[in-house]
This record gives structure tokens, sequence and C-alpha cells, in this order.
């Protein structure tokens, strides 16, 4: 974001205490962290529903309040935007901005490739980023989610309720001023890069016709000390030199090159410490469906 985003301010939102110490100990600039820990002791909604929820089940439901509070405790933003923790920029988000206008929400489908269709069960909009302007639709669209979410908000599908994500679903047709974006360099993931055509021009990378603006790694693991996976394999898709080349390494390379010295990412458990016959063939089995589409990195 220093590099391609600017001028911008980040709300980084701690959700324990060493989290928050590191952030902000680092004293990045445009960054401001916030104690989730603070916030919730404010908020007597979230705590309630908190003992009946799991941990991502609870992160789930976080997101709408803790917008919410930064809307609050910031009278002057005019317009806030979720990222997911998961993302790297590659370019400029102006053209998301652009092609949104004067929308007062901005969401972006999946875009499943159509052999993935039945995965959007989930949700047809990804909850990876979302913008809600400082408007009356922009701020009821949010309270609604909010209020959703404290309701109901759970990891598993029930009818056209999933987590915080199927909630979405909704949006374009209970509020004017939704923006379902069609950009293709916004959101590539694990999941849609095979409807596209990757390819480098000048030192930048393109999706079909339009600059890559920001990536989703969702689901990358550090398998040993020189070896990550994409799990990409998950969606049954090969993955082209360019991809691993010019946008997976870069970000393993920014992500390890930002570690403190002597420590590491996280690394799975191997097969054979796992003792459990069970997880154990099913390790195995991923094991080979990564060698199969070949969603392995070394560097």
């Amino acid at each position: 974001m220093q590099k391609h985003c600017t001028p911008f301010v980040l709300h980084a939102v701690c959700l324990d205490a060493a989290s928050f110490k590191n952030v902000s100990d680092m004293r990045l600039e445009n960054v401001t962290p916030i104690s989730f820990l603070d916030y919730e002791q404010t908020n007597p909604d979230l705590l309630a529903v908190k003992p009946n929820r799991s941990r991502i089940e609870y992160y789930f439901t976080l997101g709408p309040t803790v917008l919410q509070h930064i809307f609050e405790i910031n009278p002057t933003i005019t317009a806030l935007t979720y990222l997911d923790a998961d993302l790297y920029f590659f370019n400029s988000p102006e053209e998301i901005f652009e092609e949104a206008g004067k929308s007062n929400v901005i969401i972006i489908a999946h875009k499943f490739n159509a052999r993935l269709k039945p995965f959007e069960k989930y949700g047809k909009y990804n909850v990876a980023w979302i913008t809600f302007v400082r408007s009356f639709e922009g701020m009821c669209c949010l309270n609604d989610w909010a209020n959703d979410c404290l309701d109901w908000c759970h990891d598993y599908v029930d009818g056209d309720k999933y987590g915080d994500q199927k909630y979405l679903d909704t949006w374009t047709e209970k509020y004017a001023g939704i923006c379902d974006l069609q950009h293709k360099g916004a959101n590539v993931a694990p999941w849609n890069f095979g409807n596209y055509k990757i390819s480098e021009h000048n030192n930048q990378i393109f999706i079909d016709e339009q600059p890559l603006i920001f990536y989703h790694f969702a689901g990358l693991k550090q398998l040993d000390a020189h070896t990550f996976t994409t799990s990409a394999n998950k969606y049954l898709f090969w993955q082209p030199r360019i991809l691993k080349q010019k946008i997976y390494l870069p970000y393993i390379e920014s992500l390890l090159s930002h570690l403190p010295e002597g420590k590491k990412l996280y690394t799975e458990r191997r097969l054979l410490l796992n003792s459990d016959i069970k997880q154990t063939l099913k390790n195995t089995f991923y094991t080979a469906r990564r060698w199969f589409f070949k969603d392995y990195i070394k560097f």
C-alpha cells in the first residue's frame, strides 16, 4: 500500500495484545493500530454473542461493527474500505474508484469459474474488499450488515446465510448505489485466476487486458523452510509459471523479508508427525493433489 495506494490511512485492527504491540512498535507511516480488546469491552452486543460462536465465527462477526466504530471515532472520514489481511497490491486502486463513481457501497464478486458455481452457496460476493461511503444508503447498508451478523454469523450454510458473507447477495436489490465491481484486476484469487490470461508487459502484470490491482492470497501455506503451496489445487486449476514467478514469489519474499530475525512463518505439520490415520490419509490426498496440479512454490 505504501508503494501503490498513497495517500491513505490504514486502521489495523489487532485482535490480541501481541499484534497490537508489534504493529505499534513498527511505527508504520499512515497506519493506525486499533486494540480490539479495548474496543470489545465497550461493545456489550459483541460480548453477548461471543460465548456462542467459534473463534472464526466471532471474527466473521466483528467486521461491520469495527467499521461502525472507526466511522464513529473519525467523523471526518467520508469513505471507509474493509480489506482482508491477505491482500497484496500490485497497482493503485484508483481504477476501482473510477469505476464505482458516486456509488454508496463497492462489493466484488468471487467471479468463480463456471465449473465452480457450487461454491456460490457460500456467497456470490467475497468479503475481501468492501467500501462504504458515509451517505444515507451507505450507512444503512453497514448498520444492517452489523445487525445481521450479530443476529446470526456461523461457519456453515443455513439457507440464505453463511458467515458474514452471504448477506451481501441481496445488497444490490436492497440498497441504492451498490457498485458490483467488474474490474478484472481486482481480487484475483485462487478460485478465479483460471478465468483469465495472465501476462506481463513493461514490468506490469495484466489480467486479460486490465492491470492487476490486487491479488487475494487465500489459502497460501508454508509446508517447510523452502516450500509453499498456493492451495489452488482445491479449485482444480493448473497454475501458469507467471502466476508463481510474478505474483506469488514477490508476495512470499515480501512476507519473509519483514519477519523479525530468527522468526519463521507458520509451517504445516509433516505427515509422519500426524498419528491420526484419517487425518494422515486426508493429508496424503492433499499432497497428491498439490503435486498433480503443481501448486508448490520453491524458493
